[in-house]
């Protein structure tokens, strides 16, 4: 009921739940094409229906949804053009205004590229949230990423020479972080040791010592 009380703050609330949860004022500053005042204007009143709660101050304060229901009821209601049209937006101001934040969260703004259409920046970026999950030891997390990438890879990438060396790549950095989560024995690492066993023969390419050993290691496991 109360998003019927939002009148022409809906549009900034819209924009708020593609964003996410929970987002800094100044990437929303930065992707709104509102006035300043006027978008402070139409925060205040998402704040004062009980939408969204504001913390810190000035620029550096950070805004999110009081519900995380209230977003997703927001965002799950936006025609598909434009929640289309929102992503490319954010997409395109963080290419413009947000290096660091790219190179910072790339498992987000993948999230945008993606919905925006352009799938090899979402699958550059999937890969790369992969790599530094993983550098942090938060292997799950990397695998997580690191399919997600695959995902985006068979649904959107065609078959062919660039379509094997992202797979390729993504799979190898998903050997280590699968090996830690699964363990050595499990099927999926089986698999994922199949598949690069059957892309390394496709390309006549030399498998790394890194890949010989993780065969061998899984074979051993599993009495093979």
């Amino acid at each position: 009921r109360r998003l019927h009380l939002l009148g022409v703050a809906r549009g900034t609330a819209e924009l708020l739940a593609t964003l996410g949860r929970e987002m800094p004022y100044a990437i929303v500053e930065k992707v709104s094409d509102l006035p300043p005042r006027e978008l402070v204007a139409q925060l205040a009143r998402s704040c004062a229906l009980g939408l969204i709660i504001e913390e810190g101050e000035g620029q550096a304060r950070t805004l999110r949804f009081r519900h995380g229901l209230v977003r997703d009821a927001i965002y799950e209601r936006l025609p598909a053009g434009r929640r289309e049209e929102l992503h490319r937006r954010i997409a395109a101001a963080a290419e413009a205004s947000f290096g660091g934040w790219l190179a910072e969260r790339p498992d987000l703004f993948a999230f945008h590229f993606a919905r925006s259409g352009q799938w090899l920046k979402a699958l550059e970026l999937a890969t790369r949230a992969g790599e530094q999950a993983a550098s942090k030891s938060c292997h799950f997390e990397a695998c997580v990423h690191l399919y997600n990438g695959l995902d985006l890879l068979e649904r959107h990438i065609p078959s062919g020479p660039e379509h094997d060396r992202w797979e390729l790549s993504i799979r190898r950095l998903l050997c280590p972080s699968l090996n830690a989560s699964d363990g050595w024995a499990a099927e999926t690492v089986q698999e994922n040791n199949a598949r690069l066993g059957a892309l390394g023969r496709a390309g006549e390419t030399q498998k790394p010592l890194a890949e010989l050993w993780a065969l061998f290691a899984h074979a051993c496991l599993r009495h093979d």
